[in-house]
């Protein structure tokens, strides 16, 4: 993964229901990092965007990279998580990312279909 100092990333840490209690407590671990620019964006109960399954999803910069990727490994235990840098290119952005645990499909069509109908993002 090349990294520039400029950079904003993503990681999403799917679930499903009997992983659900999991991946709030590694939220938690994450929020009480107490990181200035790591924001808990969303958490989804249900299968949205081009996600295989529900997720929570954490923002943060690359200034804290190393931190929040040792947390996520300190405290996955048998989640997926999909780190990718945020440039703005949705496609780009979930096409090579970073898997902790197994990795899930993506659906690349939804990408298509959010260009002829932009209220599908999930951002």
């Amino acid at each position: 993964m090349h990294i520039s100092p400029m950079n904003n990333f993503h990681a999403h840490i799917y679930f499903d229901h009997n992983q659900k209690a999991i991946a709030e407590l590694l939220v938690t671990k994450l929020v009480e990092l107490n990181l200035p620019d790591l924001k808990l964006w969303k958490f989804h109960d249900r299968k949205v965007g081009p996600h295989a399954l529900p997720m929570a999803e954490v923002h943060f910069t690359a200034d804290h990279l190393k931190i929040v990727l040792n947390c996520l490994k300190f405290y996955n235990d048998r989640l997926s998580i999909l780190i990718h840098e945020d440039s703005g290119d949705d496609f780009k952005d979930h096409e090579n990312p970073t898997w902790l645990g197994p990795s899930l499909p993506i659906d690349f069509d939804f990408f298509q279909r959010v260009k002829a109908q932009p209220s599908l993002s999930v951002h």
